[in-house]
């Protein structure tokens, strides 16, 4: 709600300020994984940037290799959460190969956990286009997703 009707938003966490900004800079540009949890639901994927330059890198993540990232002035070799959003990820021939673990109809989404090389990612899909539990699907990954430094807490404390 604070999303349609705020100029600006302060996400808190534990008593503390995390982040200030309109809606458009807390969804599109979190300043920390908890923030990219706490407004969109989105994966967060652990990886470690392999190559780093100007903005941008490549960021190795466990069971879904390489993934081109934009990121905030980390160098090559930090540890990073990749940010991905279910509704960024698309059924398409060609991509990843996974399996629907679970399915749940949103109306005119539906949202997917498709399981890829042991990862469990959130995926988005038309309704109209969902397949069913227990069926084999391709993934494509976006590109220039963002990488945001790993958390020092780890990524098991997001969801407090």
């Amino acid at each position: 709600e604070a999303m349609a009707v705020a100029d600006r938003i302060a996400v808190m966490r534990r008593g503390r300020i995390e982040q200030v900004g309109t809606p458009e800079e807390v969804y599109f540009k979190p300043r920390t994984p908890f923030v990219a949890k706490f407004v969109s639901d989105a994966n967060l994927l652990p990886g470690r940037l392999i190559e780093s330059g100007d903005g941008w890198g490549v960021a190795e993540v466990e069971g879904l290799g390489f993934l081109k990232v934009r990121h905030r002035g980390l160098g090559r070799g930090s540890r990073v959460v990749v940010v991905v959003r279910p509704e960024e990820l698309r059924l398409r021939a060609g991509g990843v190969k996974g399996v629907v673990r679970d399915a749940a109809y949103l109306g005119a989404f539906t949202r997917l956990w498709v399981e890829v090389n042991g990862v469990t990612l959130k995926v988005d899909v038309p309704s109209a286009e969902s397949p069913r539990v227990g069926e084999e699907v391709e993934l494509r990954l976006p590109e220039g997703v963002l990488a945001l430094e790993y958390p020092i807490t780890g990524l098991g404390d997001l969801v407090e």
